[in-house]
C-alpha cells in the first residue's frame, strides 16, 4: 500500500485548509467577464480537489470533503478588494 500524504491518516484526526484564489482587483473587468473567470476557476479547481480522492490509491486519506464559494471582493490583497474564490477543504481518516 503507498505511504499516506497527510499527517492525520491513521491517527483519527483531520485536517482543514482554507485556500483563497484571487482571480481579478474589483472594479476591474466586466462581471460577465469576471463571472466567467471565476467559474472556469471553479471548475478546475473541483477536478484538481476530486483527483485529490483519487490519488495514491485513495489514499490520501480515508475521507476528503470541501466546499468551494465565490463573488466580489472576498479576498483583500495588500488592501486591495479581488475576486476571487475560497475553497474549504477537510481531509481526515474518521468520518467527519
Amino acid at each position: 500500500m503507498p505511504s499516506p500524504v497527510v499527517s492525520c491518516y491513521g491517527d483519527n484526526a483531520s485536517r482543514n485548509i482554507q485556500y483563497m484564489i484571487a482571480v481579478e482587483a474589483a472594479g476591474q473587468g466586466t462581471r460577465n467577464q469576471n463571472y466567467g473567470q471565476l467559474a472556469a476557476l471553479m471548475d478546475a479547481l473541483e477536478d484538481d480537489i476530486e483527483a485529490l480522492k483519487k490519488s495514491n490509491g485513495g489514499t490520501l486519506a480515508n475521507f476528503l470533503t470541501y466546499s468551494i464559494a465565490t463573488g466580489t471582493a472576498v479576498n483583500p490583497v495588500a488592501g486591495n478588494q479581488y475576486w476571487g474564490i475560497i475553497a474549504d477543504i477537510t481531509v481526515s481518516d474518521v468520518p467527519l
